[in-house]
This record gives structure tokens, sequence and C-alpha cells, in this order.
């Protein structure tokens, strides 16, 4: 490996700010301006060479999935993932002769059986979730009357019987959100409440639970967890993409890594600033106009002395 030196550490940030300027006009970086990336590097302005070529490698490393990213994972969870079980009995049945015309017939047919509902947070309408919602009727993936909040699934399926019920997510870091929706969600019929996942077991409804993002490790353990939800992700992240991990593919190699947790474990000290987000995690991950709480809070917390690069909304999810 060539010896750093100060021209080829100037060269690296170069390097990093023409790809940051890319990222930002190409609308990549959708949900974010030049100038609130400027006013975020303005809480490194003190520092050495060196120190702010660790920070341009942090901001350069930033995993930002744009508007059309989410919209893509949406209607790839929604016509590739959320039937996939279905079709794949279909083809085995047919002995893998089905066309694809028939299988999309067969994903239109289970979508009709299908109503949604955002995850909420503490009994309150999670942003996020709704983002999700929105984009599935505006995007015409489902009709407006498939969508609905919690309190009118009860009256929905009275009206008419359904067969799928599909929790939508944007994003998931630790599941927790998801464990206390599960365990407290609750179905009113008739005057009387029953609890979500018995009302979905009662009326022989499949519950899944719809993510677009999400930590592998978590994911994993909520597939375990849940017996009667079905957890699907459809873009996920691995430790390797993790900040500070030991094996993250920000920093060339265990050195640049210690300086790395060093200076910014420094920076977020002396600003009042956690490391580390919701239960020790530590992703660079910004999805359009959204930053949760699991990735580091340098990006999203705001103090006196420290800008945020992005405003954050307030749920752990």
């Amino acid at each position: 490996m060539a010896p750093i030196t100060t021209e080829s550490i100037q060269l690296h940030i170069n390097k990093c700010k023409v790809y940051v300027d890319f990222m930002l006009s190409q609308q990549q970086w959708s949900g974010l301006t030049k100038a609130e990336v400027e006013q975020w590097l303005s809480n490194f302005r003190d520092l050495d060479l060196y120190e702010q070529y660790l920070v341009y490698k942090l901001l350069a490393s930033l995993i930002y999935y744009s508007e059309k990213d989410v919209i893509d994972a949406l209607n790839e969870g929604i016509n590739s993932r959320l039937f996939y079980d279905v079709v794949l009995d279909k083809q085995i049945s047919t002995g893998f002769s089905i066309s694809q015309h028939t299988i999309q017939n067969i994903v239109k047919e289970e979508l009709l059986e299908t109503r949604f509902i955002p995850l909420l947070d503490r009994n309150t309408p999670h942003e996020s979730g709704n983002y999700v919602s929105r984009l599935l009727v505006q995007q015409g993936i489902i009709q407006p009357k498939q969508s609905m909040f919690l309190d009118a699934l009860g009256d929905e399926f009275q009206k008419g019987p359904f067969k799928n019920l599909v929790i939508v997510d944007d994003c998931v870091g630790s599941g927790d959100q998801l464990r206390d929706f599960w365990k407290k969600a609750e179905v009113s019929v008739s005057g009387s409440t029953i609890p979500l996942a018995a009302f979905c077991l009662e009326n022989h409804i499949k519950a899944q639970y719809l993510t677009l993002f999400g930590y592998d490790r978590s994911i994993l353990t909520l597939e375990k967890e849940f017996k009667d939800l079905t957890v699907c992700c459809v873009r996920a992240l691995s430790d390797s993409q993790r900040v500070f991990s030991e094996n993250s593919y920000v920093w060339a190699n265990e050195l640049e890594r210690q300086q790395a947790i060093k200076l910014f474990s420094t920076l977020t000290a002396d600003n009042g600033i956690p490391l580390y987000g919701y239960k020790g995690l530590d992703f660079a991950f910004i999805m359009h106009q959204t930053i949760p709480d699991w990735s580091l809070p340098l990006f999203w917390k705001k103090t006196p002395d420290w800008n945020l690069l992005m405003r954050r909304k307030n749920s752990n999810v």
C-alpha cells in the first residue's frame, strides 16, 4: 500500500467533493440540498487536513436511497416478494410452465384481496409508514380503498372479507417498533376490540410486514420471532455497511477505522451527541427525506454548536 501523503489526502477530498456535487445534481440524494451539506460540513471547519479526509470519506459513503429508489423497491416488494409463495406453488403445480403474463395475473388477483395499513408508532400514525401508504396509491399500485389506518380495518372486513393484510413501513433497524405494534395493535369489531394478531387468525387472514429497507440481522431475528406474521424486506443492509464495524467498507484499513472512531467520538462527545444511533447501530443511511435514528446521530442531531444534515422523524424503528 502506498504511503499516504498530503497530496493524496487532498486529491481524495477533491474527488469526494466532486462525487457529492454529482449525487446532488442528479437528484440521487433527493431531499437534500448543497446548502444543507455545506452547513453540515461547517461543523468540521477547524479540523486538520487528515481529519477532514475522514469526514469526507464518511460523507461519500452515505447509503442514500432517492425517491426513485424508494418507488422501485416498493414495486419490487409488491410484485415480486409479497406473493412469492403463492406464485411458486402455482409454478410447481404446473411444472413451471406458466407464462410471465399468468404470473402477473396471479399477483393482481392476490393484490385485490389485500388491504394495507401503515405501521403506527406509539398510537400515532408513523409518518414514514404513511409515506409508503401514500406511494402505493399515488403510483397506482393499489386502489385508494385498499389503504387505511388500523382503526378502519374492522369495518372494512365487515364490508367484504379479504385474505391478505400487509403492514407497510419504510425501514427497520432494531425491529422494536414492529414488536411494539404487533403486541399492542387492536381491531375494533362491532363495538369491541380484539388483538390484530387474533383478528387475522380467526378470519384466516395472512398477515405480512413489508419494509423497503432493513438491517439484515434484525430481519432474521424478526422472522424467527414472529410465527403469525410474515416479514418481508426488499433491500437488506449488512454489518459491512455499518460505519464503525470491524469489516466496514468505509475505511481503507484497521488503523484508519480506529482513527475515525477516535475523531468522531471526540467530536460527538464535545457537542453532547451520542456516537451511535438507536440500539448501538451505526449506519450512514438516508432514505428520501427520511433518516432513521439507527443512523449516526451526528447526521440528524442538532445542538447550539452542531448543524444537522437532515432532520428526522421521531420514532424508534
